[in-house]
């Protein structure tokens, strides 16, 4: 899986076991699965890239966005669809919303989807 970790941790001056552990870890062995790609970042280490370079998941890890927008674009087209056929009440029509919105805001930001 891409991503702009190594430029991005070079680009500030920190080695692999700094970045280690300023996100939370004691060696620089996660760093390493993370630069590349062979290994996910959890929720805790999204934040502090994201804080640490200064740059959004998505500059960081663009493909990883891109596919979890994918997922979730198709997941919003079923659930739509799940809506549309069982629209009886007002809850129903708010979550409908809800999901034309949210694939409005996906649009709006020009992801290049597969």
């Amino acid at each position: 899986m891409f991503n702009y970790v190594r430029s991005e941790r070079k680009k500030y001056g920190f080695d692999q076991k700094e970045l280690g552990h300023l996100i939370g870890k004691s060696s620089n062995a996660r760093v390493s699965r993370l630069e590349s790609g062979h290994t996910k970042p959890d929720f805790r280490e999204v934040v502090v890239l994201e804080l640490l370079f200064d740059q959004h998941i998505s500059q960081i890890f663009p493909e990883l966005y891109r596919k979890e927008t994918n997922n979730l674009l198709m997941r919003l087209n079923d659930w739509e669809r799940h809506l549309e056929d069982y629209l009886v009440d007002h809850s129903a029509a708010q979550k409908l919303n809800r999901v034309r919105q949210v694939r409005r805001d996906i649009a709006a930001q020009d992801i290049e989807t597969e």
